[in-house]
């Protein structure tokens, strides 16, 4: 009989083990930093600004602002500078109904079903 509780007890306490360590482990997760913020610190400066105006001229004024923002929250990067300029222009185009109208001209036609 003192053998089964015995025993008990130690499945209990491996069990309440495993628990913690798996809360330590979940909470030490937490505490880093996210991967995005990690792989981001060991991005060299490169000047960004040949990427953004290639992808403003593509249409993808999104992405180009998103990048361009990139460059301005980093001041060690280089084109700070000329990344506010774009940034600029890309909102303007993005507000101006011209370049609404011409985004919207070479959007791609939705596909109609037939019900």
């Amino acid at each position: 009989m003192k053998v089964r509780v015995a025993l008990k007890r130690f499945i209990v306490g491996i069990l309440l083990m495993v628990v913690a360590c798996q809360l330590f482990s979940a909470l030490y997760e937490a505490s880093l930093p996210p991967q995005i913020v990690r792989d981001m610190e060991s991005i060299p400066n490169y000047n960004y600004i040949p990427d953004i105006n290639k992808l403003k001229e593509e249409g993808k004024l999104i992405e180009a602002l998103e990048l361009s923002r990139f460059v301005l929250n980093h001041q060690d990067m280089p084109g700070g500078a000329e990344a506010k300029a774009l940034e600029k222009k890309i909102l303007a185009e993005q507000k101006s109904y011209w370049g609404k109208t011409k985004r919207f001209s070479v959007a791609e036609p939705v596909p109609w079903t037939q019900v």
